[in-house]
């Protein structure tokens, strides 16, 4: 088996520590990105609902595939100020603003959006939540694995006491 290189385990040792990670964009910007709240997932997961249902607006029209782009330069943009701000707090107060000056006068293009929502899908808690599913499910098993052993062993007590009983009722 490969030993993982110490990039690799650093890079696992800080999303175990939550500490936020620096990224550089084109322009030279540094940004942070920190472990993903849920706050902002909700607020990442109802733009990709919004952007899905606009998306089914559209036909094969230039005009609408125009709109389509704007569009979806436009939600990048807000998925990437949801994913910087990261509190439930600055999302509902300032978010509408972030994403606003984001997309018409940050000069972020698409690479700078990449690199931001890639960072952030490391540091999602999406698979802590499936873990937990499905502990959760298994924890179901469990309980009704238990309660199979304490019915066997329910039931052997009960069988030993009928014996008792049988054998001191013989002995009167």
């Amino acid at each position: 088996m490969k030993e993982a290189s110490l990039n690799d385990r650093q890079e696992v040792v800080n999303l175990l520590a939550r500490t936020k990670t620096v990224i550089e964009l084109s322009d030279g910007k540094k940004v942070k990105i920190g472990y993903i709240t849920g706050g902002t997932q909700d607020k990442i997961d109802a733009l990709i609902v919004n952007y899905e249902a606009f998306k089914k607006t559209l036909s094969d029209s230039d005009e609408d595939i125009n709109r389509g782009n704007n569009y979806t330069r436009r939600f990048y943009a807000q998925c990437a100020a949801a994913i910087l701000m990261n509190s439930y707090i600055r999302i509902a107060l300032f978010w509408w603003l972030k994403w606003r000056w984001m997309y018409y006068f940050g000069n972020y293009n698409g690479e700078d959006y990449l690199k931001i929502i890639t960072e952030a899908k490391k540091k999602a808690t999406e698979q802590e939540y499936s873990l937990a599913m499905v502990l959760l499910m298994d924890m179901t098993t469990t309980w009704t694995t238990m309660t199979k052993k304490e019915a066997e062993e329910y039931r052997q007590e009960l069988e030993l006491a009928r014996e008792a009983q049988s054998l001191k009722n013989s002995q009167h």
